[in-house]
């Protein structure tokens, strides 16, 4: 299974990630106060403004050595904070 972000507004393509990729994300301290955190696959619709809060927490956050595979954590770090930082908002699916 897999999760897609596609922005709202159509300005950045869709980022597609795993589960256990997402699953991370959503364990960051400080993104419980911006979404329901409960490790589902329930669709999420993010503002514009709360996807600027979430890049800000992943920036701050240094992610594990599992994370992103296949890209690796340092260069998805940096497609997520860059797709959410110019997005307008995005959903998941």
């Amino acid at each position: 299974m897999s999760v897609e972000l596609t922005d709202k507004g159509g300005r950045c393509a869709s980022l597609g990630m795993s589960n256990g990729t997402w699953f991370t994300l959503l364990d960051i301290p400080g993104v419980e106060t911006l979404f329901n955190t409960r490790k589902t696959n329930d669709p999420i619709d993010c503002t514009r403004s709360k996807a600027r809060k979430l890049a800000d927490l992943i920036e701050a956050w240094e992610p594990p050595d599992h994370w992103f595979s296949g890209t690796g954590k340092s260069e998805g770090k940096a497609l997520l904070i860059a797709f959410l930082r110019n997005c307008k908002g995005f959903r998941t699916c």
